[in-house]
């Protein structure tokens, strides 16, 4: 019976599928419909299949991109860690210099004050060498 249908399948390709199915019998019809049950059901699995396959691949899209930003970011901040970690001998070069110039100016204050010591005791001497001249004059010319 069935090669007798595949026979008017061939011939007349316009058949309609009530016609097919009333022309089965009820074998035939039953394992028909399990056979396009079991493809459709298959058929939904991949789908699915396909549908999650997809929100995978994008998930790992997302997961990468959020990777390669934070790897960006990292980067961003080894490269703030390092410009800090410079600034900061920097910095420590700087204030030794300031140091430095702070300890050449006390330095230089000292000295100076060691000179108007000196320059303060040499105007008391020439006073009193000008006051011992203009006593003795005095006594000369007096006396």
């Amino acid at each position: 019976m069935a090669a007798a249908q595949n026979s008017d399948l061939d011939m007349n390709k316009d058949i309609d599928t009530d016609e097919l199915v009333k022309s089965m019998d009820n074998a035939d019809t039953r394992e028909l419909l399990q056979l396009l049950v079991k493809n459709q059901e298959e058929a939904f699995k991949m789908i699915q299949m396909a549908q999650t396959e997809e929100e995978v691949e994008a998930r790992v899209r997302e997961l990468e991109k959020e990777q390669a930003e934070a790897q960006a970011r990292y980067a961003a901040m080894a490269k703030v860690s390092e410009d800090l970690d410079k600034s900061r001998a920097e910095l420590a070069i700087l204030e030794q210099q300031v140091n430095d110039a702070a300890a050449e100016a006390a330095a230089a204050e000292a000295a100076r004050n060691e000179a108007r010591a000196e320059v303060e005791k040499m105007d008391e001497m020439i006073s009193a060498t000008s006051n011992d001249g203009a006593r003795r004059t005095a006594l000369l010319a007096g006396g």
